[in-house]
């Protein structure tokens, strides 16, 4: 197995990431005419220069570069004489700068730079949404030596893995720690708005506007299942994709800070990581961006969940066993099954994280589990003169702490729902004769 890993940008560092099976580094400028898959803001601020000397200490050491320019939309810039010539002049740059690959996720920006720049060999991006045998056999046809499945349709299902190897030459890239949700429905749309982002000519747009990565983490943070479900590969089970006929794993993220990278690439390289499955992704820490932009700081978010991944092992076996196309519900079933084995919340107290995150408390709480210790957190979280609603089923009697509620002046509903009650409550809700707040 290779492995493409992202740049640091630090040329002191490159011995630390040229490890066993490394043969590629990927990166670029925070902006340029094109675009591609990340946010301006969230990447290392190099500058040209930055860039040039760096991708010379790669090549001192035997590493190729290669440069994503996989945005989705260029807002038909590149069917204009005007647009096209600065799309040239970007690609001169890249030739004179030492660019070895650059990856694409457009059919024409591909044939474009195949026709006027042979020199650069072309890979097809993960944003293509290469998930079918025809897909993939579009992309080899154009001329991509390599091609980056789409993980979230692709990486679970071994199945298809197979079909597309039968059927095309080409190298087969997957990425290896992404965290997408399973079959996003938020990809094509969130694909359009970072490739506009990291544009020069972008309308000006702060991290608190990035609607599909908050959206994105708050499924994984309110349900652990959508953590599990999400398309990423194990250090241990790469074995799994070579015998699947994956060629190449792109490591992300390149949003991560040096020593992330650098734990990261170790991990895969060595097929193993004892730890918090956790440390090997980027997810919360772009999040943390976002939220600090909106003037809320949180330096804990995300860092109170702990995957142990030693037992994370055997939890590929029902992928490899069956089509795991044949229903989602099940998929979620599985995963929740082992939420409770592998996830733990327990490194970081929940009340004291929330504390840290509100300051003075939550304004509404509502109790769903039906536990004397989350009604008691419930009670204790809460802001001064907040509510806290419960409608967790007790099946004993519980004891608690009521001085919080005295000393805050707290309101506490009791509240029993049933699904059947539900459409008449949203009919009510809609037709607003009933009041929310």
């Amino acid at each position: 197995m290779q492995f493409q890993v992202p740049a640091t940008f630090q040329n002191e560092l490159i011995p630390l990431i040229k490890q066993e099976g490394v043969t590629e580094v990927y990166g670029k400028l925070p902006k340029d005419v094109i675009g591609g898959g990340r946010p301006f803001y969230a990447l290392p601020q190099i500058n040209r220069k930055v860039l040039r000397d760096h991708i010379k200490a790669l090549h001192a050491n035997g590493l190729a570069f290669n440069y994503p320019l996989n945005a989705t939309c260029l807002g038909n810039l590149e069917y204009t004489e005007a647009g096209r010539k600065k799309i040239f002049k970007f690609l001169d740059f890249l030739a004179d700068a030492g660019v070895d690959s650059i990856t694409v996720a457009m059919p024409y920006l591909f044939e474009l730079i195949k026709k006027h720049y042979p020199r650069f060999s072309l890979y097809a991006s993960a944003f293509a949404n290469i998930n079918s045998v025809v897909r993939a056999k579009f992309w080899e046809d154009l001329g991509a030596p390599l091609i980056n499945l789409m993980n979230q349709d692709v990486t679970r299902d071994f199945q298809l893995i197979g079909a597309i190897r039968k059927n095309v030459r080409c190298r087969l890239q997957l990425l290896a720690n992404d965290s997408c949700l399973e079959s996003c429905p938020m990809s094509f749309y969130h694909e359009n708005t970072t490739s506009f982002i990291s544009q020069l000519n972008a309308v000006k747009m702060q991290p608190s506007n990035e609607y599909c990565r908050l959206y994105c983490h708050s499924r994984k943070l309110i349900d652990p299942v959508n953590l599990l479900s999400s398309e990423w590969i194990r250090p241990e089970d790469i074995h799994y994709y070579e015998e699947a006929g994956i060629d190449s794993l792109k490591i992300c993220d390149r949003t991560m800070p040096p020593e992330a990278i650098i734990r990261t690439v170790k991990a895969y390289t060595e097929r193993r990581y004892d730890g918090n499955f956790m440390d090997l992704f980027s997810f919360f820490k772009r999040t943390k961006i976002i939220l600090s932009d909106t003037g809320i700081k949180n330096k804990n978010l995300g860092e109170g969940i702990y995957i142990n991944n030693r037992k994370l092992d055997g939890f590929i076996n029902y992928y490899l066993e069956g089509d795991r196309r044949l229903s989602v519900e099940k998929n979620h079933e599985y995963c929740k099954k082992w939420v409770d084995k592998v996830i733990n919340s327990k490194k970081q107290n929940a009340a004291d994280a929330i504390r840290a995150f509100t300051k003075e408390g939550v304004d509404i709480t509502i109790e769903a589990v039906g536990q004397a210790a989350t009604a008691e957190m419930s009670l204790e979280i809460t802001r001064r003169h907040g509510t806290v609603v419960l409608l967790g089923v007790f099946e004993s009697p519980a004891s608690l702490n009521l001085m919080h509620l005295v000393k805050k002046e707290l309101t506490v509903r009791g509240s029993w729902t049933c699904a059947f009650a539900f459409p008449q409550s949203i009919e009510l809700a809609a037709q607003k004769k009933v009041d929310l707040m």
